[in-house]
Parts: structure tokens; C-alpha cells; sequence
């Protein structure tokens, strides 16, 4: 899994100064090819997750709801 991570990761095109979205696709693939469940999450949901919480960050009353929820 390891290596699969490091191509994985050195095929992506580097990030640009700035590129805000870069740690969050290393999570990601950290999570898929690393985690002992990490192939049981698709990306969809690790994303949808990502995105809840983030908006839990900001006060008690935001939080994400998929289109699916």
C-alpha cells in the first residue's frame, strides 16, 4: 500500500503555491490505502464527511447534509 501511495502520489501534478485542496487529497489517499477500513469508506463519503466537518468547525448549528441525508 505503501507504494502504491507514493505513485499514486508522485503522478498527481504538484501543487502550486496555494493550492489549498492538496493536504486534503493526502488525507484522503492516506485514509483509502492506509486505514485498516479505509477501503470500506468511498470517497464520497470521506469527503462528505470532510465537508461536515468543517462546517461543525465554524458554530453548534452548521453541519453538512448530503443530497443523499
Amino acid at each position: 500500500r505503501l507504494e502504491r501511495l507514493a505513485e499514486t502520489l508522485q503522478s498527481q501534478p504538484k501543487a502550486r503555491a496555494g493550492d489549498e485542496y492538496e493536504t486534503l487529497r493526502q488525507v484522503i489517499a492516506m485514509v483509502e490505502n492506509f486505514h485498516l477500513e479505509g477501503d470500506r469508506a468511498p470517497r464520497e463519503e470521506l469527503l462528505d464527511a470532510a465537508v461536515d466537518g468543517l462546517l461543525r468547525s465554524l458554530d453548534e448549528h452548521s453541519s453538512f447534509m448530503s443530497a443523499e441525508t
